[in-house]
């Protein structure tokens, strides 16, 4: 059964509950009634007093008198005194295995989450984690280049200076770059003669010897302990739950598993079928190879439920890199290059037997590189928008952003309305970029984070202080009305939507210094960007996104009102509890 025919029945089986109720006697006690500040997040009644849950779905929401009208014997009720009711937040866009696959590496964040902020820093602490095996993987993640005191990635040598007999896998804080030892890569089968995959670079030292660092797609080779990880469903099952722990600890009711492969699509079924997961994961399914096809077929993924906590919600293109990886692809040079910005070789796809992608300039007019060339987007989307998917499409850099606008347009002239189950995960859009994404129907996410971790090198090195501004444009995109969702992509930064609302009302970023303040938005707006929008863009917003009676009680307590409190306290806001479904999945 569609989910809007879900829930317009569970609307008038309560309606005819309650009218039943009138005439036989008491109305059906509620499980559980909150009572004090509810922040419904619903238009048509913004504020309550109270909200009562049985079965698992909103009962009621109201005054508090009309709504303890259905107290029963077996009612729990709260009272809450400063605290304040909300949706349970709803991840518009991360990896949630990759948090999983985190909990179970070294972590090398720099600051302001960790101390590892030098290559010194980094050896030190593989060398306490070493595996006792020779030739067991070392894995480590969350490191930054940027921020570490050489300024650099560290290289095969650096990490053979920790270990030669055991491979060393690195994992970039982007998800985007990896660093590996020489067995590392011996393991991975990068050599001298390894070619640049499409929408990707292995680094070379002088002469052609791989450096160890690989970019984009080309650290897809490097993924083999993250791939053991998940072809063993107890330790994959494990690492998942005390990942949804974190997102339930931050509010979170509903994540995102975005670029599933069809593997990681059956390992996390697997998961499920031992144990329902506690929280929804929303999974939107890469494009690579046959994916898609063998996943989705002919069908709107979007008809399908929840099966133990997994669901398909559609397929997501990559269009480029990140930006603080340099591998976004950007219509003007980046402010400062990367050391050894080099042209693109040509290079194949299964896409195309002779496309090459276009070489982008090197020095001084390096502007990062595409993904595909555009007869390959345009084929993507036409192929997407025909098999009735949702969309998901990844462009940071803006050149990536007219790429897959331009081939959207060539795709819907047909079909106009296609369009609108197109998602933009974009950070630097245009102002001409967003009038267009107004007239196609297209919405946006921004990974509003970035401006805080990177936004002070985004303006000193990357993108220069005028672009910086423009970073996740969220008042641009209100004031042509885009619509757009607020994303942690976790594991880049860790799952926090609240933080991600602070960021995106106050523009501070690490530095203490605020970057665009004409981009600001208001507390609603954010608020609304991690809940209602985010379940619309998933297609679920009957069911989600808002407290309303037949909705699923996914709720959130907040220690305090976030939309009655001054900008500057926002990121003292703290989740006390999270439910899921009615049910008490995280208490502080």
């Amino acid at each position: 059964m569609p989910r809007a025919a879900v829930f317009a029945s569970t609307v008038l089986a309560l309606a005819a509950a309650g009218c039943a109720s009138q005439e036989r006697g008491p109305p059906v006690p509620a499980d559980r009634i909150i009572v004090g500040t509810i922040v419904t997040m619903d238009p048509a009644a913004p504020r309550a007093e109270a909200v009562a849950v049985r079965d698992g779905r909103i009962q009621a929401v109201g005054s508090k008198d009309e709504v303890l009208a259905l107290r029963g014997p077996r009612t729990v009720v709260t009272h809450l005194s400063r605290a304040a009711v909300l949706p349970g937040f709803v991840d518009a866009h991360g990896h949630l295995t990759q948090v999983a696959m985190r909990t179970r590496a070294v972590a090398l964040d720099p600051p302001p989450l960790g101390g590892t902020d030098s290559i010194v820093a980094i050896q030190d602490r593989l060398r306490a984690e070493l595996p006792g095996s020779p030739g067991e993987w070392l894995v480590g993640w969350g490191y930054d280049d940027a921020l570490l005191a050489e300024g650099r990635h560290p290289t095969r040598q650096d990490l053979d200076a920790v270990a030669t007999d055991r491979p060393i896998l690195l994992v970039h804080r982007s998800g985007r770059i990896v660093a590996l030892n020489s067995l590392g890569l011996e393991r991975a089968g990068v050599t001298a003669a390894t070619r640049d995959p499409p929408g990707g670079r292995v680094r070379r030292e002088p002469g052609g010897a791989p450096s160890g660092v690989l970019e984009e797609r080309a650290a897809l080779r490097a993924l083999e302990p993250l791939r053991a990880l998940r072809a063993d469903p107890e330790r994959l099952g494990a690492a998942l739950r005390d990942a949804l722990a974190r997102y339930a600890a931050r509010g979170v009711t509903t994540c995102r598993e975005s670029l599933a492969s069809s593997e990681l699509v059956d390992a996390l079924r697997g998961v499920a079928a031992r144990g329902p997961l506690p929280l929804d994961v929303a999974v939107s399914v890469t494009w690579r190879g046959t994916a898609a096809e063998r996943l989705l077929g002919d069908k709107d993924p979007g008809q399908g439920g929840y099966l133990g906590g997994v669901r398909l919600v559609g397929v997501e293109l990559v269009l480029d890199g990140s930006l603080h990886g340099h591998t976004a692809w950007l219509t003007a040079p980046y402010h400062a290059p990367p050391a050894g910005a080099l042209a693109r070789a040509a290079c194949e796809d299964p896409l195309t037997s002779d496309g090459a992608l276009p070489p982008t300039a090197t020095g001084a007019r390096y502007a990062g590189y595409p993904s595909f060339v555009a007869r390959e987007v345009e084929a993507l989307v036409a192929r997407c928008l025909r098999g009735g998917w949702a969309v998901t499409a990844r462009c940071h850099g803006d050149a990536a952003a007219d790429q897959l606008l331009d081939a959207l347009e060539r795709a819907v002239v047909n079909a106009p309305d296609a369009a609108r189950r197109v998602t933009l995960i974009a950070q630097l859009l245009r102002d001409d970029q967003l009038e267009r994404m107004a007239r196609l129907g297209v919405s946006a996410s921004f990974l509003a984070p970035e401006l805080f971790f990177w936004g002070d090198r985004h303006r000193d090195v990357l993108l220069g202080p005028e672009r910086a501004a423009r970073l996740a444009p969220g008042a641009a995109a209100l004031a042509r009305g885009v619509p757009f969702t607020l994303h942690d992509d976790a594991p880049a930064a860790p799952p926090d939507p609240l933080r991600a609302v602070a960021v995106a009302v106050g523009r501070r970023t690490a530095g203490g210094q605020v970057l665009g303040p004409d981009q600001r938005v208001g507390v609603e707006d954010a608020l609304r960007a991690v809940t209602l929008e985010a379940a619309r863009q998933l297609g679920e917003a009957d069911d989600k996104g808002s407290i309303a009676v037949g909705k699923l009680a996914d709720l959130v307590v907040l220690s305090a009102d976030p939309t009655r409190c001054p900008p500057e306290a926002l990121g003292k806001v703290e989740v006390l509890q999270t439910f899921k479904g009615g049910a008490l999945i995280h208490d502080r």
